[in-house]
């Protein structure tokens, strides 16, 4: 008897080396990376470049910029710097999918959030 070597690999499911299941894992995780990325690249593409800019400066940098140095930098005021950077939020939620809906309940004449 003599032993057989291939290169080719062995079409049963019985055996996996720790290495083989580690680099499955690493391959599967940076697929689920890159799919991720994507998805946050396509909606932040779809701000406006102001929005963008508010946006990536504010929560997409190593180091997060203040929201006083953002606004002195696009040279607006705090109040409408605050209204850009909700609609900013609020249209990339709606890009990305993730809008969250809360229902209103008239109660005591009043509306409340449920």
């Amino acid at each position: 008897m003599t032993a057989d070597y291939s290169l080719a690999p062995v079409n049963s499911d019985q055996f996996n080396s720790k290495t083989e299941n580690a680099n499955i894992k690493r391959v599967e995780f940076e697929l689920a990376r890159e799919k991720y990325f994507n998805w946050v690249h396509k909606g932040l593409m779809s701000l406006k470049e102001d929005e963008w800019q508010i946006i990536v400066r504010r929560y997409l940098q190593p180091v997060t910029e203040y929201d006083i140095d953002i606004w002195m930098d696009l040279n607006i005021g705090k109040t409408k710097y605050y209204k850009k950077k909700w609609q900013a939020m609020l249209r990339l939620a709606f890009a990305l999918k993730i809008e969250v809906y809360q229902q209103l309940v008239f109660e005591s004449g009043t509306y409340k959030r449920s």
